[in-house]
């Protein structure tokens, strides 16, 4: 290409960018990441444009300026923000995807997040094609005929659609009222394991992205400090605490460790006498004094001594310990992730003597208050909120996982 050729391009690209209203860096960027290949297809720039857009394009731009506007179909997301985290968005295919999808052509839609990335390749179908015969210029010489393109296959959610929209409401209208950073919520059926709604708050709007614009907006979205893009359900990771409660309750039920009708007497903390000074005393306050309570009120009214008890031991009471408390962590699957058809499920934290070593490697022996600690949901134990519906619902369910 000369130098005159190389200043044509540069002052088109400049006047595209201008019309549609995006960088130039951001067309180089996208010829440069496709140019290693060979490929008559266009490359897509700009989807959704709208018809002031496409004025200023045709009286500006020549016809044979290797720019050209086209036809087809968008996708809308009826529901914005309320399904945005389970339903995700599409997005112009990027020069990473092509090695993915290397099958599609240069000017595809493809799924970039939810279940329009995990479903792909079952909703996107197979593109049509025009068979052609050029000579060493490039120019058409034969029509050689066309494929059809095949439409993709449908797929249906367990969702329940109106049960979505009120429980992400509700849910958006309490963390504002409570000023919480965000929230996650899931309703699952107890009996099949399906989905009935998921939730993650703040979210966005998936219209936005499939479109492209505006680019601030998007900005704004990937850079808030909030996470709204961020799935809290499947890949946010956090303390289980009292939701903990009733796994305790169950093991030290298997284990022997107390009579659920026994009751124990808590007067809002628990001191323990260090092995090693019995001078040294160590003081767990409860969240308050709960008084005589036995397993039902425990869970009831979420008293901290009863699993603290239950969990590492005190006075007449053993204790179930680590190893018995990660057998039925193990039992629960917390360990595992359940396999969701959405991409970024999180791997849980499950502390344990290795894990100590790692996060605490100058005081790594696992003592009596690291029992304590998980016993009641907390001490480095982490979970996401869909292992802890889950897990819930195995009770639920009379203990069919």
């Amino acid at each position: 290409m000369c130098i005159r050729d190389r200043q044509e391009r540069a002052d088109i690209i400049e006047k595209v960018a201008n019309i549609f209203n995006i960088e130039k860096t951001e067309i180089d960027a996208l010829l440069k990441g496709y140019e290693t290949i060979y490929s008559f297809q266009p490359i897509l720039i700009k989807s959704n444009l709208n018809i002031e857009e496409v004025r200023r394009f045709e009286t500006t731009i020549k016809t044979n300026s290797g720019f050209s506007v086209i036809s087809d179909y968008s996708r809308h997301y009826p529901f914005k923000d309320a399904f945005a985290h389970i339903l995700g968005y599409i997005g112009k295919i990027s020069p990473e995807d092509i090695f993915k999808y290397k099958d599609y052509p240069l000017a595809s839609m493809v799924g970039k997040d939810g279940l329009e990335a995990y479903y792909e390749r079952t909703l996107q179908g197979k593109p049509g094609k025009r068979i052609i015969e050029v000579d060493a210029n490039f120019n058409i010489q034969k029509d050689l005929g066309s494929i059809e393109p095949k439409k993709g296959e449908d797929i249906t959610t367990t969702i329940d659609k109106d049960l979505q929209i009120v429980f992400y409401n509700s849910l958006k209208e309490r963390t504002e009222i409570l000023g919480v950073k965000g929230a996650a919520g899931i309703i699952l059926d107890t009996k099949t394991g399906e989905i009935l709604s998921l939730i993650s708050v703040p979210s966005f709007d998936p219209n936005i992205f499939a479109k492209g614009s505006p680019r601030e907006l998007i900005n704004q979205y990937l850079k808030s400090p909030s996470l709204p893009v961020f799935n809290r359900a499947i890949s946010g990771l956090y303390p289980p605490g009292s939701v903990i409660k009733p796994l305790m309750a169950l093991a030290a039920l298997e284990e022997n460790i107390i009579d659920p009708d026994r009751e124990i007497f808590t007067d809002g903390k628990i001191i323990i006498t260090s092995p090693y000074d019995p001078e040294q005393k160590y003081v767990f306050n409860d969240w308050k004094n709960h008084g005589w309570v036995d397993m039902r009120k425990a869970i009831a009214v979420s008293c901290n001594v009863y699993f603290w008890a239950v969990g590492g031991g005190w006075e007449e009471i053993s204790g179930l310990g680590l190893a018995k408390i990660k057998k039925y962590w193990l039992e629960f699957n917390l360990d595992k992730k359940l396999g969701i058809d959405l991409f970024g499920e999180a791997q849980s934290v499950l502390p344990d003597t290795k894990w100590l070593k790692e996060h605490r490697p100058n005081d790594s022996s696992w003592k009596l208050g690291d029992t304590y600690n998980i016993s009641i949901g907390e001490g480095g134990i982490a979970l996401t909120p869909l292992q802890m519906a889950a897990y819930i619902s195995t009770i639920a369910n009379d203990g069919i996982l």
